[in-house]
């Protein structure tokens, strides 16, 4: 019988890396669920609209959750691929920003409730008209994108203006309290 392969333990340093390497490829994931899942929708009607076929609310849920879970991979693939030759000091950036930018905290929260939301209202709604994995799923899709436009429209009724060399100052902030 052949031995076990033992691999040797990661040094402490790449803990730390491995940890903000993933916490980006995750947000990567993140917005392309949120990408896809906003844009499916429209596209789907105006696709069923010139090709003048029937409108079914299980095929638009459908479309909708397979374009969020090809969404995530493809996030998490160009996450990956943007990352796979960055250097130690440029993903801890990249994790930072993303950490402490407020306008991003509160568009993911924004898209996780209305996940939720839609997860349980839209089976409630079209319990007869689509099959339950497609309510639940095609609802949390559809919710993401409402979360997503809730937030962008928020925005814009708030006058925010997007300064990314604003967070300069924050992201050198988080790196003095953490290191």
């Amino acid at each position: 019988m052949s031995e076990p392969v033992v691999l040797p333990p990661l040094p402490i340093g790449n803990a730390e890396l491995e940890t903000d390497y993933n916490a980006v490829v995750r947000h990567s994931a993140l917005k392309g669920y949120q990408t896809l899942s906003l844009l499916t929708p429209p596209v789907y009607i105006i696709a069923n609209l010139v090709r003048r076929r029937p409108f079914y609310i299980n095929r638009l849920l459908r479309a909708t959750w397979i374009s969020g879970v090809a969404g995530t991979a493809t996030g998490a693939g160009l996450g990956w691929a943007r990352l796979h030759n960055a250097d130690a000091p440029a993903i801890k950036d990249r994790r930072l920003r993303i950490e402490y930018n407020q306008t991003q905290i509160r568009n993911d929260d924004y898209s996780t409730i209305g996940s939720v939301l839609f997860a349980i209202l839209t089976p409630a709604l079209f319990w007869k008209r689509a099959s339950i994995v497609n309510l639940i799923l095609g609802g949390a899709g559809i919710g993401s994108a409402v979360g997503v436009l809730t937030h962008l429209g928020k925005s814009f009724s708030e006058g925010e203006e997007i300064k990314p060399e604003g967070m300069r100052d924050v992201v050198e902030g988080a790196i003095k309290r953490e290191g």
